[in-house]
């Protein structure tokens, strides 16, 4: 079944059941408007999207838990930061070069930075990534590694 198909019937079941309208005129209008936007998201996808094998989503999917694990512990060591009673924080811009390749690569790896309790990415041009960080150590070494094995260039 074709990627514009399913589109189309999961948002005109999605549009049915929420719509609770069953007129003939309307399921139709609403047949024609899901009809579109189906044409249309896979006429943008086949065009802009850079195209992506299994094994990347093998290695996204190894990579999340990674994140997520790195999510918590810098929530944790952010926490620690507030409340400890000198505030020690040191905010600094980082220009930190990017190891992804790729657009998609990039975006990951600035997306991975931002999600990041303490750091945020503000900037990633010519393979620098400009990051404000809100501790001294803030390093994004590993995270760099893991996201060229996602992209497959490690």
């Amino acid at each position: 079944m074709s990627r514009a198909l399913v589109t189309f019937v999961v948002l005109f079941v999605t549009w049915l059941l929420w719509s609770g309208v069953y007129e003939p005129l309307t399921i139709g209008l609403g047949v024609l408007s899901c009809a579109f936007v189906a044409w249309f998201s896979d006429r943008i996808d086949s065009e802009s999207s850079p195209k992506t094998d299994l094994g990347f989503w093998i290695r996204l999917l190894i990579y999340l838990p990674w994140l997520l694990k790195e999510i918590v512990i810098a929530n944790l060591e952010i926490a620690r930061v507030i409340c400890a009673p000198s505030l020690p924080i040191s905010p600094q811009l980082l220009q930190v070069p990017s190891g992804p390749k790729t657009p998609m690569g990039q975006a990951l790896y600035a997306n991975s930075i931002t999600l990041t309790p303490g750091t945020i990415t503000l900037d990633l041009r010519d393979g620098t990534v400009l990051v404000h960080a809100l501790c001294k150590g803030s390093s994004q070494g590993e995270m760099d590694r893991r996201c060229c094995a996602v992209e497959g260039t490690s």
